[in-house]
C-alpha cells in the first residue's frame, strides 16, 4: 500500500535545457527561464500481497517500506517516521488503497486477495496520524469496489464515516445558514 508521496524541495534548473545553471564570467542569460525541479519521492506501508511486478518497482524506485505487521506492532513509531521523513517535503499527499484493508471483514476493495489486513478504524487512526502533517495537502483513496460488498450503500457510508473521521480535525466548521 502506498500511503505516503510528496515533492521535494526543489532545487533551481534551466527549464530550457533541463540542466542546473551555470554560475559564470558571461553573467545571467535572461532569455533562460530558472524554476524549481520538484523532486519526487515515496513511502510505501506494504503487506504481505505485494506482487513479484510491484515488488520490482519498489526496488527499482528505492521506496522505503513498512510491513503490515509493523504497522500493527508499532503503530506509533510507523506514524513518527514516516511523518519525520514527509518532513524533507514541500508537499505530502497521502494516497490510499483500500485494498490494505481486510476483505474478509470489509469486502470493499478491488483486489479480493488480502487476508487479515487494516481494520477500518485502523485506517482511519494512521489516515488522521498522516494528514497532520502541516505540508499535508491532498488525500486520495483508490481500488474501491463496492459491488464486492454485501450492501453497497453501507459499505460507502463507512468509508466516508471513515475519511470524515480522519480528516474531521483539519478543517474548522463553517458557519451554518440562518
Amino acid at each position: 500500500m502506498e500511503i505516503a508521496a510528496g515533492a521535494e524541495r526543489s532545487e533551481p534548473h534551466d527549464t530550457h535545457d533541463h540542466h542546473p545553471p551555470v554560475d559564470d564570467d558571461r553573467g545571467s542569460d535572461e532569455r533562460r527561464c530558472v524554476r524549481p525541479r520538484p523532486r519526487a519521492s515515496a513511502r510505501s506501508l506494504s503487506d504481505d500481497n505485494v506482487t513479484e511486478p510491484e515488488q520490482t518497482i519498489i526496488d527499482h524506485l528505492g521506496l522505503r517500506t513498512e510491513p503490515l505487521q509493523q504497522v500493527r506492532d508499532d503503530f506509533d513509531g510507523v506514524v513518527a517516521r514516516t511523518l519525520a521523513w514527509a518532513d524533507d517535503f514541500d508537499r505530502l499527499l497521502v494516497h490510499v488503497d483500500v485494498d490494505v484493508l481486510d476483505f474478509e471483514r470489509f469486502p470493499i476493495a478491488e483486489n479480493t486477495d488480502l487476508r487479515g489486513g487494516l481494520e477500518v478504524a485502523e485506517l482511519a487512526a494512521l489516515m488522521s496520524g498522516l494528514t497532520s502533517a502541516p505540508n499535508w495537502r491532498a488525500l486520495t483513496l483508490t481500488e474501491v469496489n463496492p459491488a464486492h460488498a454485501p450492501n453497497e450503500r453501507n459499505a460507502i457510508s463507512t468509508l466516508v464515516i471513515m475519511v470524515v473521521d480522519a480528516l474531521g480535525t483539519r478543517f474548522p466548521s463553517r458557519p451554518q445558514d440562518s
